[in-house]
């Protein structure tokens, strides 16, 4: 399960959630693990189970990943990525 490690800091990703293949919201992606990752959502919620599709870019590369949403709180949601993939194989450009 999706753990995320509090203590190594790591730069904040903007992220677009598309649920549904239609509806799109912004996030801010934060505690990025090789597994998962939580999402800032700003008084957004999914539920659980809910499967949805990240798009985001680091650098000049551009990514869409599937993901799952295993746990929410207050502040956004945790979600898991359903295959493990390296940086660079799932370009969406």
């Amino acid at each position: 399960m999706f753990k995320c490690n509090r203590l190594q800091p790591q730069p904040a990703i903007d992220v677009l959630i598309r649920y549904r293949g239609r509806r799109s919201f912004h996030a801010t992606a934060e505690q990025i693990a090789k597994d998962g990752m939580f999402l800032r959502t700003r008084l957004l919620s999914f539920p659980l189970n809910t499967d949805i599709e990240l798009q985001f870019s680091i650098g000049r590369d551009s990514y869409c990943i599937p993901a799952v949403v295993i746990d929410d709180c207050s502040q956004g949601i945790y979600v898991g990525f359903y295959k493990l993939h390296q940086w660079g194989q799932t370009r969406l450009i």
